[in-house]
């Protein structure tokens, strides 16, 4: 059994959305271990001005991503995707999964929907 994030953002093994937002958090260089909700003591509140925390703090197996903020994550995703300072090493390893997770939080932006996780 895995994880399921509707409108196409992701349907794969937990352990590998684990890795995806690993990845993704050394960018902002967080530790996601060290944060609250993954076993440290970090808040969340210094680095919630970056709308991919919402993906980064948001439960890994239940909840919604609301459509008011579908559209703010995918642009940072496509923003940090394409930023020339994002090391070239994480990009090889998740660019594929950012690409996908951004699509979908576009189609549901259109479609005036969250992101379901499941």
């Amino acid at each position: 059994m895995g994880l399921r994030v509707t409108h196409g953002c992701w349907e794969g093994a937990y352990h590998s959305f684990s890795l995806f937002r690993t990845e993704l958090a050394k960018v902002l260089k967080i530790e996601l271990d060290d944060m609250e909700g993954f076993g440290g003591f970090v808040s969340w509140g210094p680095y919630r001005k970056h709308p991919i925390t919402i993906l980064l703090d948001h439960s890994d197996c239940d909840g919604v991503i609301s459509w008011k903020d579908t559209r703010k994550v995918a642009d940072a995703l496509k923003f940090i995707r394409l930023d020339p300072r994002t090391p070239r090493a994480v990009l090889k390893r998740i660019r594929r999964a950012m690409i996908l997770f951004e699509r979908g939080l576009r189609r549901a932006y259109r479609a005036g929907e969250g992101v379901e996780f499941r």
